[in-house]
């Protein structure tokens, strides 16, 4: 499938373009930790407020709810305008309603229900982003490398997000969830402004849109159906939601399993999340070497069997260090393979169809994530932590299997 032509932005010089894209990484750096505080400020707060099981469930579904039932039909809105405008739009929406919600917290008592509806609200006028900036940078960067260097990027921006957040969020949660959303709000500030700073990188014409629209709902299928029509995303695409399912599991049953393995300091934990996010960033690096830029199809086919194998590994294995190990080859081609999935949506889909592949996409992510704890929790009452991360090792690799020995996949390679 040819790559469709990509409609660039004005001219503009290289060093121009370099900045704009630092300034823009730095606010999404902070965009990402001021969501996972919040994130984080919710769990804690659902838990001890609540109980582990009523706040655990209650929580996952007000993530997964408004995603799962919105979110194709965001994709749409992300094809048909301006994708530069909607990211602007939806910080300074964000930045409104969760400084206002901040602030309604600080002086209200804490209920369930409040909080789901908190939760509700924050993800609802969060859903156009990630697929409006996944989009655009499809239409900015100029070549596959700058393209491959800008989703390394921001995806290393989340990253770090994930490891930081948590850790900050055990000092501000102290102050209520009120507080956090405000941290939130202004991470959301300071988001809008790398975004306007960022305006001669982001500006471009629009997608072209479909010549007449047919509906919001039959255009949301539109796009589903050309996902699955293309012979490389099609056998990729289920063992992506599958891959976060089983991370969700590992996060939530890695204390049992260092706890039925003998391992009773929780410094144990935090290494071995810590070897993990060496690996996702390793495999991050792999991707600047210009000759592995070239088995992108190779390590999207080898992804989710290689993970899943590793999983496996891990339940077996009762030595730290050697979990240690594990947990860094279990991040490597989740790291390189992320970037992969990315590029190839950008290059590989219509323009005008991408905000409803990536919307359709993160869908499924965030639901598998939803999911994952649940499934883990109830084969882990069941049986024991290592026999249900056994099991699903076993269930992702059979996920995997249609992609390994797909040639297509395999042997795809961006067309130069």
């Amino acid at each position: 499938m040819s790559i469709p032509a990509r409609i660039a932005p004005g001219p503009a010089p290289a060093t121009h373009r370099r900045t704009d894209f630092i300034r823009l990484w730095v606010a999404q750096t902070f965009s990402n930790l001021g969501d996972a505080i919040f994130l984080a400020s919710v769990a804690w707060s659902a838990t001890s407020l609540f109980g582990d099981v009523q706040g655990a469930i209650s929580v996952g579904l007000a993530l997964f709810l408004p995603t799962a039932l919105l979110l194709p039909l965001a994709g749409v809105i992300v094809d048909r305008y301006p994708r530069h405008r909607l990211l602007l739009n939806t910080d300074a929406v964000r930045a409104i309603v969760t400084a206002t919600l901040g602030i309604f917290l600080i002086t209200q008592p804490m209920s369930l229900p409040l909080l789901l509806a908190t939760v509700v609200i924050v993800q609802v006028t969060g859903l156009l982003f990630q697929p409006s900036m996944h989009s655009l940078l499809g239409q900015v960067a100029q070549d596959d490398t700058t393209l491959l260097r800008f989703d390394s990027w921001l995806l290393a921006s989340r990253m770090i997000a994930t490891i930081l957040g948590p850790l900050v969020a055990g000092f501000v949660i102290v102050h209520g969830l009120g507080t956090a959303l405000l941290i939130d709000a202004t991470t959301f500030c300071v988001s809008l402004l790398g975004l306007l700073a960022a305006r001669r990188l982001l500006t471009t014409p629009s997608p072209a849109g479909p010549a007449t629209r047919t509906g919001i709902l039959r255009e949301a299928k539109e796009g589903v159906r050309v996902a699955l029509a293309d012979p490389v995303f099609r056998k990729i695409a289920p063992t992506l939601p599958m891959i976060d399912l089983v991370g969700a599991a590992v996060t939530l049953l890695l204390p049992a399993l260092l706890l039925q393995h003998g391992v009773i300091d929780p410094k144990g934990y935090g290494l071995l999340i810590s070897a993990w996010a060496v690996g996702r960033f390793s495999g991050l690096l792999l991707l600047r070497i210009p000759r592995m830029r070239a088995y992108r199809g190779t390590l999207m086919a080898v992804n989710c069997a290689a993970q899943a194998l590793t999983v496996v590994a891990i339940a077996l294995t009762p030595s730290l260090p050697l979990a240690v190990v594990l947990f860094v080859v279990l991040g490597i081609p989740s790291g390189g393979a992320s970037v992969s999935v990315s590029a190839y949506i950008q290059t590989q889909i219509p323009n005008e169809l991408r905000g409803r592949v990536f919307a359709l996409l993160q869908t499924t992510v965030t639901a598998s994530v939803a999911l994952g704890p649940l499934l883990a929790g109830g084969i882990t009452a069941w049986r024991s932590p290592s026999s249900a991360l056994v099991l699903m090792g076993l269930a992702l690799f059979l996920v995997g299997v249609p992609p390994l020995i797909s040639r297509s996949v395999r042997q795809w390679q961006p067309v130069k």
